[in-house]
């Protein structure tokens, strides 16, 4: 290893950029890759506030996950050659990892094997390093380098045991089923399966369904492999985890399935609230610094947003918005506000809100029919009042006081050299 690289896993500096990489991280592995990517947008915001200029590592494995072609692979080349650049060690690691779960995902486990054996090389990296060895274990196991799966796996189940968790046992359990056969290998995926099952981590828990339906297949039971293989591909289909989607399909194909293709004229994904937000000001002809400007975004992150609108648009430029918003809804939640707002609340957590719809209450339209806006209660001026009627009246007793002073002047203050008695004549009425 680079002796700068080695330094680096050593020497890391937390940050908001690691915080927001980390929370990435937790959502790709709970499967929530909108959310992810929501908050990988908004990460170069957060670095321009805060000064930051680290590599969002975290978007690696969303992207390896989530896209899984070119792009994927770019992104990642370009996360490693910066780790490189910068001595970070860690980010090496995490780069390679997820270069592996590209590879083992698009089922090319030679270039799997090496990206994982880099990825898992630094014994003294627990994060990225664990996970590269369980890529490491699949793509050896595949390989049919036992000597190398079971060393890899040996490593893994030092760290796995220590930790204790139905997340730690069962990914454990998936691995060493990969390496026994006969009943033995079929009680480990059932393991992996009931204990993944327990935990949010459907990525892994899919994986499972995967790997078990595979070896079903290669034990010549068909129905039971497209039993897994069919949860495998809903659980990986409703994560947008193109990568293993595209798998799944091939092992279902492999024991006989049709799996039926998307339809041409399928209506695409719906927008969130803030992607249907940016196109309809794309729309209207605002450029990116215009849009971000009035969202409080990058033009970065607005761009970013875009192309994930195209994506889900089915377009290739701002052109087709025009025709592709027409009545088109956004993902979200309706939230009943105070004097009838209705406000809409984005899907992703981090999605910054629409701005408030005026609607008249329900309860006096249902007693007395509808009303013309005229003769809705004006609720925001009577909040406004009743909030500064206390400041109003505390103004007007200091007033009052002021004026009190101005009429009638207390007596003055006696000087130190003044007679007791001149004081008792000068205050007697």
């Amino acid at each position: 290893m680079n002796p700068a690289v080695a330094r680096g896993h050593r020497r890391q500096v937390p940050g908001p950029d690691r915080s927001s990489s980390a929370s990435v991280v937790v959502l790709t592995c709970f499967g929530d890759l909108d959310a992810a990517a929501s908050l990988v947008a908004e990460i170069p915001a957060v670095q321009d506030a805060a000064g930051g200029s680290l590599m969002p590592y975290g978007a690696l494995g969303l992207a390896a996950l989530r896209d899984g072609g070119e792009e994927a692979d770019a992104l990642i080349r370009e996360g490693l050659e910066g780790a490189v650049a910068r001595g970070g060690g860690i980010g090496v690691a995490i780069a390679q990892r997820a270069r592996a779960l590209l590879r083992n995902g698009q089922g090319e486990c030679e270039r799997a094997f090496d990206a994982a054996r880099r990825a898992s090389e630094h014994p003294d990296d627990l994060v990225a390093g664990n996970w590269g060895l369980t890529e490491l274990v699949e793509a050896a196991a595949r390989l049919g380098d036992r000597e190398a799966a079971g060393a890899a796996l040996d490593r893994l189940t030092a760290t796995t045991g220590a930790a204790g968790t139905d997340w730690a046992l069962g990914v454990q359990a998936r691995s060493r089923a990969l390496l026994v056969e006969g009943d033995a290998a079929e009680d480990l995926y059932r393991e992996a399966v009931d204990r993944l099952g327990r935990t949010r981590v459907r990525v892994e828990l899919a994986r499972a369904h995967l790997l078990y339906g595979e070896w079903l297949r290669r034990e010549n039971r068909r129905g039971d492999a497209r039993e897994q293989l069919k949860r495998a591909h809903g659980m990986f289909t409703g994560i947008g985890a193109g990568v293993f989607t595209e798998r799944t399909v091939r092992e279902l194909k492999a024991t006989g399935e049709t799996v039926a293709k998307r339809r041409t004229g399928a209506t695409p994904a719906a927008l969130t609230a803030q992607e249907a937000q940016i196109a309809r000001l794309a729309r209207d002809g605002s450029t990116n610094a215009e849009i971000g400007a009035q969202l409080f975004l990058s033009p970065h992150t607005v761009e970013w947003h875009l192309r994930e609108v195209f994506a889900k648009l089915g377009i290739s430029s701002r052109r087709h918005l025009r025709d592709a918003l027409t009545d088109r809804p956004a993902a979200s939640t309706p939230v009943q506000g105070p004097s009838g707002a209705i406000r809409r609340r984005p899907a992703g957590p981090w999605a910054r809100p629409a701005p408030a719809v005026r609607v008249p209450p329900v309860g006096p339209i249902l007693e007395s029919g509808p009303r013309s806006p005229q003769t809705d209660p004006p609720g925001g001026p009577v909040i406004l009042l009743a909030l500064l009627l206390p400041v109003v009246m505390m103004a007007f007793l200091f007033a009052a006081d002021a004026l009190e002073d101005l009429i009638f002047p207390p007596p003055a203050a006696p000087d130190e050299d003044t007679p007791a008695a001149d004081i008792a004549r000068t205050t007697s009425p």
